[in-house]
């Protein structure tokens, strides 16, 4: 979700118990030393045509994972468990279990433009007021499961089983529908009821998986009544937008928040330090994978290892892989490191010395993300969270907040910003009654039951793009454009591994995106408008506030559609950039995510989803990556 709070953001007193907050949520965090950082400690020289590569004295293994995010620590933890396969998992960031911005849910903002984030953004839009985008990616284990809004979400089931229909008539593609991923839905989920949403059908949620889902989120009252107004607005109540139901509804959403108030990621859930004393699994952190290494002898190149390097200018490490490779490095990683490897579109990869191996044109291109335009309104309730971003002086409610949620584990400091969520259709004539609405250019949704449209809430407002400071009486209201049609590409800057790559989300070029988040807006002023939201929070004394948006209530549909190309910007979403699909469709993997005109090589992660579902992407990436995890026990396990 988009950046909650100005960088400069200070929680007044946090320094002065952080060292006890840390020590309490780090109790069962694992030993540095079960981390490998310092790679020269256990490296030898090797001879390597003239130049030095340091190499592990154990440095074959039958698999190696790229990338220790929210699908490498699914992978890492689910094939070591098969005690017959040596398992190397190598990420680029650092543990976030240490890290006070990892375990306190409000805090994930400060991890933003760090070292644990890579600091990406996107080239000028074009059809997005001109500028760039900041895309933030968490550089950490756990990937952005440490530095994300915590929001368990399955998305519509008609959109997996649309994936099938990506690859064509494989025997195999059926694997990827709803039925063929439910259950591993709940396979990496451990819902916790709570006495305050008893609605909720315990048999559609996991009961024994690594990851502790529930209600111990902060519930604001400003969310409250947003639930509330949506209903009076017409869209439904619902109490689990994460069965085999449907998703369409509002609702308070279930997080990745434990019971003691703080934030659940795949680090902390699969590579517990029982998972990590495991003899078969090694796991080396600040470590970049520069390049595949292919033996290029056979029909078919076959992948033998990887480079590894701890900087620019450092020595590369080799390591030796004796079954498979997989590629988890996320839908913008995943693919730069394939191009570098030399597979991907011939052209570009000459232009960049890159000596192409596999010319696959599908490789960094499809990318698509959720766009998000941010709707700041006036608080009238006193229950608006701007306190949270005071800068100076000492702050009693910051104070209070800190020590609430270090003993308790409780209070506003376990929010997760989008406290309160609904999902509903662009095209639905209760909502959009206006016989004067035009017809979307296209339905792009899965079927009848997906969503093309997201609202959300947060109880506190911000700017995305940094114009100006928000009054601190403030709130938020979000519209997501779930189902886009505008496609990005991710291309190389230059053959310098170091080099971030290229990234054009080329956000709002087509009708039906602007289209569809212009209905987005008008979604939310209707709820924003109906009780008991109207009268108990929205304050329409901020009319005249250039800071804030309520000119909008009296907007054109022109002045929404200039406002969403001006205010759009990343749900940090992006997914499809090495999709499952047919070959001669741009396709980079086949139903069991092998990368096409290669031996030993998968992606396993968000770029591999033939089209972003519709919703929230953590959750999909859990369920893939724990059905490829058995897949590949299955394949190999006591070969």
């Amino acid at each position: 979700m988009s950046h909650p709070f100005p960088q400069k953001t200070h929680l007044a007193l946090l320094a002065v118990v952080s060292a006890l907050l840390v020590l309490k949520a780090v109790r069962r965090a694992p030993k540095k030393h079960l981390l490998l950082k310092d790679l020269k400690d256990v490296a030898s020289n090797v001879d390597a045509g003239g130049y030095t590569i340091r190499q592990l004295y154990d440095s074959e293994y039958d698999i190696i994972i790229i990338g220790g995010g929210t699908a490498g620590c699914v992978l890492a933890a689910r094939l070591s468990e098969e005690p017959t396969l040596r398992v190397l998992l190598v990420e680029s960031g650092e543990s976030s279990v240490h890290l006070k911005e990892a375990i306190m849910p409000a805090a994930f903002h400060k991890l933003f433009k760090t070292k644990h984030d890579y600091g990406l953004s996107t080239v000028a839009q074009p059809s997005a007021g001109g500028t760039s985008r900041y895309l933030p990616r968490a550089r950490l284990l756990g990937g952005c499961t440490a530095m994300n809004a915590m929001i368990l979400h399955h998305a519509a089931p008609s959109d997996y089983d649309e994936w099938p229909k990506f690859l064509g008539k494989t025997k195999d593609s059926s694997i990827w529908s709803y039925e063929g991923l439910k259950k591993y839905f709940l396979k990496f989920e451990t819902f916790i009821p709570h006495k305050d949403h008893p609605d909720v059908d315990v048999s559609e949620r996991g009961s024994s998986g690594p990851m502790k889902t529930g209600y111990f989120g902060h519930n604001s009252y400003i969310t409250q009544q947003f639930i509330r107004a949506c209903e009076t607005a017409g869209i439904p109540a619902f109490p689990d937008v994460n069965t085999s139901k449907g998703t369409l509804g509002a609702t308070k959403t279930i997080n990745f928040i434990d019971p003691r108030g703080r934030r659940v990621t795949a680090e902390n859930s699969y590579l517990t330090p029982e998972v990590l004393k495991r003899p078969n699994l090694r796991v080396i952190i600040s470590a970049t994978a520069t390049k595949v290494i292919f033996d290029k002898t056979g029909d078919q190149p076959r992948v033998v290892g990887v480079e590894l390097a701890s900087s620019r200018d450092a020595l590369l490490l080799r390591f030796s892989v004796k079954l498979t490779l997989l590629l988890s490095a996320g839908a913008i990683h995943t693919p730069h490191i394939l191009m570098l490897s030399g597979i991907g579109p011939a052209a570009q990869l000459a232009f960049y010395d890159v000596p192409p191996l596999v010319n696959l044109p599908g490789v960094g291109e499809h990318l698509m993300d959720h766009p998000v335009v941010d709707v700041n309104l006036l608080d009238k309730s006193g229950h608006s969270f701007g306190w949270m971003r005071e800068s100076t002086g000492l702050n009693f409610k910051v104070a209070s907040a800190v020590f609430q949620w270090s003993w308790r584990g409780t209070g506003p400091l376990t929010t997760n910003l989008a406290e309160g969520i609904a999902f509903l259709r662009a095209d639905d004539p209760k909502l959009f009654p206006d016989s004067e609405e035009p017809l979307l250019a296209e339905d792009s949704t899965s079927g009848p039951e997906c969503p093309d449209l997201e609202l959300f809430v947060t109880p506190l407002a911000y700017s995305t793009a940094g114009a100006g400071a928000i009054t601190e009486l403030s709130f938020g209201v979000h519209a997501v454009a779930l189902r886009p049609t505008s496609l990005g590409t991710v291309k190389l800057k230059s053959n310098d591994p170091f080099d971030s790559p290229v990234i054009d989300p080329r956000y709002l070029t087509t009708k039906h995106d602007v289209q569809v988040l212009v209905k987005g807006i008008k979604a939310l002023l209707r709820v924003t408008q109906a009780e008991p939201l109207a009268s108990k929070v929205v304050d329409r004394s901020g009319d005249d506030d250039p800071t804030l948006d309520h000119h909008l209530y009296k907007a054109t549909t022109a002045e929404m559609e200039e406002f969403v190309r001006q205010r759009v910007s990343t749900l940090y979403h992006p997914t499809s950039t090495a999709r499952m699909a047919r070959k001669e469709d741009g396709g980079v993997v086949d139903e069991e995510l092998r990368v096409y005109g290669v031996r030993g090589l998968r992606v396993v992660d968000a770029s591999v989803f033939p089209t972003i579902p519709a919703g929230h992407t953590a959750a999909p990436t859990l369920a893939v990556a724990e059905k490829m995890a058995d897949l590949i026990k299955a394949e190999y396990a006591k070969v």
